[in-house]
């Protein structure tokens, strides 16, 4: 078994937050899938906040807030911006997610679709709203299955 699959075994996701179109947001939720972008600072992947008021400054559209479950795995750490940023990339080190630090906070990325555990869209003043930013990871009985 490799390294990565061996990880995804530690069932582990944390709440993220992704801000998208009214129209992206249906697609979403009804597939339960989000598909990696073509580019950004840390290459193409899915973009994630770790607060709910950051998704205001990082989301390329706005509309709807996503709160999302996500194995994050082994993180790499950069600042401000990753251009080589891959999914082979950080198979090569080892890694299965980056964590870009930037001025307006911590943005995550992952490569694999699977990796999103599961998604659900923020009611403002219902429960998703008192998560916070760097909340403890909670238990997943179901890793993902990584290439």
């Amino acid at each position: 078994m490799g390294r990565r699959k061996r990880r995804a075994q530690a069932p582990y996701t944390t709440t993220l937050f992704h801000q998208t179109s009214h129209m992206s947001a249906q697609a979403i939720l009804e597939s339960q899938t989000m598909m990696c972008g073509r580019d950004g600072l840390a290459g193409g992947g899915i973009y994630f906040a770790a607060s709910l008021s950051e998704t205001n400054r990082k989301a390329r559209s706005s509309g709807v807030i996503l709160v999302c479950e996500v194995w994050l795995g082994e993180i790499y750490t950069v600042r401000d911006s990753w251009p080589g940023g891959s999914d082979r990339a950080l198979r090569c080190i080892h890694k299965d997610s980056v964590c870009l630090l930037r001025t307006g906070g911590a943005e995550y990325i992952v490569y694999q679709p699977n990796q999103v555990v599961s998604i659900r869209r923020h009611v403002p003043g219902g429960q998703t709203s008192t998560h916070q930013a760097r909340r403890a990871p909670t238990l997943n009985t179901n890793p993902p299955t990584l290439n």
